[in-house]
């Protein structure tokens, strides 16, 4: 019955999806991940972002690449004994971010999550960018998040192509 629920959620998900990009004038492609179930996500990506999938997570990246949104999840016995703050430090640590923050109160489709936030250094070294992760506990052994990414000073425009891609992330199934 879970199971049946939950591919009905993600089937709702991806119909609205569908007449949401048709009623825009505009191509977008909703993709679940993981791919075999138990599927955590549905994202809905922008025209013009490209995606990388695999086993560990989903990433969309803009057009131009100076954006992007990650999202990932992991079920592990070590995390009952251990808190989201504590996790989202040593995720933190693991990325180089400094100025971590956090966490403030945030909510994933409606599902309570923590925020965090800080800067780490682009991959060519040259300029900082602003790094903001989105945790939710989803059972005392497991958990998802999104990483959202972008340069310090993005245009209005980069802002807001960053922002429909975070908008198109839906955590789907039972929570």
């Amino acid at each position: 019955m879970v199971l049946v629920r939950r591919y009905l959620v993600a089937l709702v998900s991806m119909m609205a999806a569908v007449l949401l990009a048709g009623r825009l004038g505009a191509h977008a492609d909703t993709l679940l991940w993981p791919k075999q179930p138990p599927t955590f996500f549905a994202v809905t990506v922008p025209p013009n972002w490209t995606v990388k999938q695999d086993d560990i997570g989903l990433a969309e990246y803009s057009q131009d690449e100076c954006c992007s949104v990650y999202v990932s999840g992991a079920a592990n016995v070590e995390y009952v004994v251990r808190s989201t703050n504590d996790l989202a430090a040593e995720m933190a640590k693991a990325i180089g971010m400094t100025g971590f923050a956090g966490p403030e109160p945030a909510t994933i489709s409606g599902v309570p999550a923590r925020s965090y936030s800080g800067t780490t250094q682009s991959q060519s070294g040259a300029a900082p960018v602003d790094i903001k992760m989105v945790i939710v506990r989803l059972a005392p052994s497991a958990l998802v998040f999104v990483r959202i990414m972008a340069p310090k000073g993005i245009t209005p425009v980069q802002q807001s192509a960053l922002d429909q891609a975070v908008a198109g992330v839906a955590l789907i199934g039972k929570h």
